[in-house]
């Protein structure tokens, strides 16, 4: 008796310590979070800002709040200061930046403001805030510099000016800055002269070059560079490795490029690890090797598990399979895993990609009415069932609540008396009663002399 009494003194030591230094945690962490108010309009003129756009009755918005402050706290100490806004109480605010839905998270510095459209992750919300904080063109001195850039980059792009065309590359860094400013969160942008490179080195200045997968791709310029959308376009397909792997981050930046995608979903399973390999490697060499045969009209990318492709074609598949995808109308085209389990070459994928551009391959979804209709079907569905997993009190208050009054109302309306049926009014005529029909039709029972008596006589025990 005396040790479990000593064991609930015990315990009520610790607990309140424990409950007060979660306390402190949670406040510490939320120290670091700006809150703030009309004064923003002014303060937004200088540094750099985070800002969580959110409204207070918000559900995914106070999910948001414990990985917001962790947010706070890491990048606490540099120059990006994160912070959050009552979107319905600052309304004037809210609709400067056009806000429209909670939470909205947007990176704000002078007159650059880019929308986050990411994973709600910490570590995504502080790489976007920082590429986003970063300059958008970084000036490279020499050659090793340049070097030590490709290495570390997978993607990068270079404008190398020369001093021999200096009109033409005044023109053409114009438009490239403009480019890596639209663009600063989505690639590296790096600018050198070309009296920096070896001597011979085979790139003709002025030019813009992009360095993936261990080789150079050139930009070619023309006397009319001066259209933004040109560059951006060539931007926009080269800013993804050959072979990339694909996210629910990424994926619609990847739609982005106009191109198809060429999906190669692998197995989660560890006892299909050598097939995915096996595959993958195909793909992959095809990626690069072929890409002069098929990168305008393809992006290969790689995905483990098959979540983005069932949403996609709204149904489940056995992996690895390979998905060639048409973001423009939605329809795609299938290499199943019965056909790629045993034998699968470079040849066989080759002439699955032609097919699809011929159009001699099946193509299953598509945009008709009727896909539409079952594609809002599905993802109604989904949401629901999203946010059952993620808030099951708010979804019963969504869902259950009126579903109840809706079940209430009809159970009403089958219990409700309909009135007399004809069986009853058969009933009382052949007990002598009368009956008179009114302006609708409708048979009503005569009423007697003695029910319209104006002095009627009481009645005696």
């Amino acid at each position: 008796m005396a040790t479990k009494n000593g064991s609930s003194r015990q315990f009520w030591r610790i607990f309140p310590l424990t409950v007060l230094s979660l306390v402190v945690l949670f406040c510490s962490c939320n120290a670091f979070v700006k809150e703030l108010d009309d004064s923003f309009s002014s303060l937004m003129k200088e540094g750099s800002w985070l800002v969580e756009f959110y409204a207070p009755w918000c559900g995914y918005c106070k999910k948001l709040e414990p990985i917001w402050a962790e947010v706070g706290k890491t990048l606490h100490g540099s120059s990006i200061t994160v912070a959050k806004l009552d979107a319905t109480r600052y309304s004037a605010l809210a609709k400067h930046f056009g806000i429209r839905g909670f939470p909205s998270i947007k990176f704000i510095k002078g007159k650059r403001v880019i929308t986050f459209e990411g994973e709600r992750t910490v570590q995504d919300f502080v790489q976007f805030a920082e590429k986003a904080n970063r300059p958008a063109v970084t000036e490279l001195k020499d050659v090793a510099q340049m070097e030590r850039v490709k290495k570390e980059k997978s993607v990068c792009f270079f404008l190398v000016t020369s001093n021999d065309n200096p009109e033409l590359s005044e023109k053409l860094k114009e438009v490239y800055f403009q480019v890596a400013e639209n663009k600063v969160t989505q690639s590296y942008f790096y600018q050198i002269d070309q009296g920096a490179l070896p001597e011979d080195d085979q790139v003709k200045a002025p030019a813009v070059i992009v360095s993936k997968d261990s080789s150079i791709s050139m930009f070619e310029v023309s006397d009319n560079v001066t259209e933004e959308s040109t560059l951006s376009g060539w931007v926009n397909n080269e800013r993804f490795e050959a072979f990339v792997h694909v996210t629910r981050s990424n994926f619609h930046d990847i739609t982005t490029t106009g191109k198809m995608m060429l999906l190669t979903v692998l197995a989660e399973q560890k006892s299909k690890k050598k097939m995915n390999e096996r595959v993958s490697k195909i793909v992959k060499s095809v990626a690069v090797n072929e890409r002069e045969r098929f990168h305008r009209h393809f992006q290969f990318g790689w995905m483990l598990g098959d979540t983005i492709a069932t949403n996609l074609m709204m149904s489940t598949m056995s992996a690895p399979f390979l998905m060639a995808y048409n973001s423009t109308n939605h329809v795609y085209y299938l290499k199943q895993y019965i056909e790629i389990k045993e034998e699968f070459t470079e040849q066989q994928l080759v002439s699955f990609l032609e097919d699809v551009l011929e159009g001699r391959a099946k193509g299953y979804g598509g945009d008709s009415y009727f896909q539409r209709f079952y594609r809002g079907i599905w993802e109604l569905l989904r949401s629901i069932y999203e946010i059952w997993t993620t808030q099951p009190i708010a979804a019963l208050l969504m869902f259950g609540f009126p579903l109840l009054v809706f079940s209430f109302l009809i159970y009403m309306l089958c219990i409700a008396d309909s009135g007399p049926e004809e069986d009853d009014f058969e009933e009382l005529e052949d007990e002598g009663a009368e009956f008179i029909d009114d302006k609708d039709g409708e048979r009503e029972l005569k009423a007697t002399e003695e029910e319209f008596d104006p002095n009627p006589k009481p009645k005696t025990e």
